[in-house]
């Protein structure tokens, strides 16, 4: 049993979620319910990781499977939806991955440091 914290990305939500390699996926999702509130159930979430083979294509965890089994490691990251009707064999919304934007208008980033206050 190794502790390690997860990534978890909704849009533009990015959540850190403590866990075991030795937990399931359904106690992730359980744990990552209580963070999100709102009402959600663990079973209205869905669990998700980047293909290895297709770009763009995501692999569904399933709820029985071993974070450790599925070399999920500190530091991973993995992407959440909800269940569009509220049932977990309906329809689920599909993965959205929102692109960083800089806050500067050429995307390098500044920083001044000249005045009172930095040290």
């Amino acid at each position: 049993m190794v502790a390690i914290t997860l990534r978890a990305k909704r849009l533009k939500q990015v959540y850190f979620v403590s866990a075991d390699t030795s937990d399931t996926v359904l106690a992730l999702k359980g744990k990552l319910a209580k963070m999100v509130g709102g009402g959600k159930e663990a079973a209205a979430i869905r669990l998700q990781v980047p293909a290895k083979t297709e770009q763009g294509k995501f692999n569904v965890l399933e709820d029985p499977a071993v974070l450790e089994q599925l070399g999920i490691s500190d530091d991973a990251v993995v992407y959440f939806t909800y269940s569009i009707d509220g049932a977990p064999d309906g329809n689920w919304e599909p993965v959205q991955i929102i692109e960083f934007e800089s806050l500067n208008d050429d995307g390098e980033e500044t920083v001044d440091l000249k005045g009172k206050g930095h040290a």
